[in-house]
């Protein structure tokens, strides 16, 4: 399924996955005087972590690729026709496996699955024989498509977009923040061995 893992805000998500990263970094790569040079540890920093790719699907009936119908299937106690769809992406797959914070549910296909090499989205439809002789033709099968899954996913993109750029756009003050409580740290672990003698 698509955009069905936790949000990428949640105590799991993406967000807070970047931010242990940042932290471990910081804490194998920095030391204290490293630290208080915050000019030359911040712009590596976002630059390393900042997370700049984004979703982009098109919802618009060009980029529907129908693939002919070649077997029969079975609707419930109707026959009908499998129609294959594949509809390209840009971006990074992964983000696909995330949930934006507010998302709009995708109806499932019969079959739905991401290539991720390909960059496509491909889903495999059963279709009955009445259904798909309302629809008549290709334009029609698309439009169909268009509304039962590419504007709800091109929404859920839309959203997680979003809330990828809030978050780059605060991002520089999540890492200050991260480097003051590691910079605390490390300088109250010195002066407790400071008073042990071990320094």
């Amino acid at each position: 399924m698509l955009f069905d893992r936790e949000p990428l805000d949640g105590r799991n998500g993406l967000f807070a996955r970047q931010e242990a990263a940042i932290r471990e970094y910081i804490e194998k790569t920095f030391d204290a005087a490293q630290l208080a040079n915050r000019a030359a540890v911040l712009p590596d920093l976002l630059g390393r972590f900042s997370i700049n790719d984004r979703l982009q699907v098109s919802a618009d009936l060009e980029s529907i690729q129908v693939n002919p119908v070649t077997e029969k299937a079975s609707v419930g106690p109707l026959t009908g026709r499998r129609i294959t769809v594949e509809v390209p992406f840009d971006g990074d797959p992964q983000l696909f496996d995330w949930s934006p914070s507010s998302k709009q549910l995708v109806a499932p296909g019969d079959e739905m699955e991401i290539d991720r090499a390909g960059k496509k989205l491909r889903f495999t439809l059963e279709y009955s024989d009445q259904q798909l002789a309302q629809l008549a033709s290709q334009d029609a099968i698309k439009q169909n498509i268009k509304s039962r899954f590419l504007d709800a996913i091109a929404k859920n993109a839309g959203s997680l977009n979003d809330a990828l750029d809030r978050r780059a756009e605060f991002l520089p003050t999540r890492v200050s923040q991260i480097l003051d409580e590691v910079s605390k740290r490390l300088d109250e672990s010195g002066e407790n061995l400071g008073r042990l003698g071990l320094v």
